[in-house]
């Protein structure tokens, strides 16, 4: 039996790590019984290609156009909403997001952290040798990124923890986080996505 109603975390083939076709999420989700989901496929940025990691730019308007395609098409079964996944880059980015949310139709943006902008070049924080240092810089990017104001919730908060369970404050930068959230009124996720992949070995604590 599924007890959950909600789901505004959907990526879509275009982002290279998901599968299947965007009309195939909306069925399983009608069939699971699901009043409102929202496809949130990693933000397709200007001038930015990661391979693997999130759609190229030019695949912008097939993702909108399939998503508003869906929202018609069964909206008498289900509400669908159209988001981006993104990353808080600074200012880098902030107009492109607005211009998002106020121009371009899009009903949310949600904040997931991956990776930080150093001179034009995408790094992923798990690459910074120091791990303390990487998870002090997610925990900050992610804290701006709270307070834009321009995101419904984070995802994945826990992120900066898997592969680094032996750096010393995790508590202190889960604790900083969970109270900037709060600050602002914003949702926390619970993403079960490497518990339930068990991608590493302490993944599944403390749930």
């Amino acid at each position: 039996m599924n007890n959950f109603e909600y789901n505004y975390h959907t990526h879509t083939s275009r982002c290279g790590h998901a599968c299947g076709l965007d009309e195939e999420y909306v069925i399983e989700a009608i069939k699971n019984g699901y009043k409102r989901m929202g496809f949130s496929d990693h933000v397709m940025l200007p001038n930015i290609s990661q391979p693997g990691m999130r759609g190229e730019f030019s695949l912008f308007d097939s993702y909108v156009n399939s998503v508003n395609r869906l929202k018609k098409k069964y909206k008498n079964q289900i509400e669908i909403k159209l988001g981006f996944e993104c990353e808080w880059y600074g200012n880098t980015f902030k107009n492109y997001y607005e211009d998002l949310l106020q121009h371009k139709g899009f009903d949310y943006l949600i904040l997931g952290q991956h990776c930080f902008l150093n001179q034009g070049r995408m790094i992923f924080y798990k690459s910074i040798a120091d791990e303390e240092k990487g998870c002090e810089l997610y925990a900050s990017d992610l804290i701006d990124g709270i307070r834009s104001g321009l995101f419904s919730y984070v995802c994945h908060p826990d992120f900066f923890i898997l592969g680094s369970e032996g750096i010393s404050n995790i508590d202190e930068i889960s604790t900083r986080i969970a109270l900037e959230a709060k600050k602002a009124n914003i949702p926390l996720e619970i993403n079960m996505g490497q518990t339930r992949r068990l991608s590493f070995p302490k993944a599944a604590s403390p749930y």
